[in-house]
């Protein structure tokens, strides 16, 4: 494991220690191959077993700074509680058919 990927499973622990010591980050999956940035699939777990609706992806990028690497960029994105399933691509669809009929909309998003 290279020391960005320690670095962030470092930062995890101390992240879940300030919290509860029977609430745990699993680390579903890490991404090994660039060494200054990593990606991390994770859930929760309460004494062992999954927390529900706590699943996520982080990806996090490194820098040099001041002769110290350093976390510079950081996007967490956690599994909502409320799946909206084929609801999403009827107002996705939706929102495109709108900006094809009126394209000087895009200038508010």
């Amino acid at each position: 494991m290279h020391l960005f990927a320690k670095a962030i499973l470092e930062f995890f622990m101390k992240f879940i220690d300030a919290i509860s010591t029977d609430l745990q980050f699993a680390i579903d999956d890490i991404s090994k191959e660039d060494t200054s940035a990593i990606g991390v699939t994770w859930h929760l777990e309460w004494k062992g077993k999954y927390f529900p609706f706590s699943k996520g992806c982080s990806f996090y990028r490194l820098e040099v700074v001041n002769g110290q690497r350093q976390i510079v960029y950081g996007r967490d994105s956690v599994e909502p509680a409320i799946k909206p399933g084929e609801t999403a691509l009827v107002a996705i669809r939706g929102v495109a058919w709108l900006l094809q009929k009126f394209p000087n909309l895009v200038d508010w998003l």
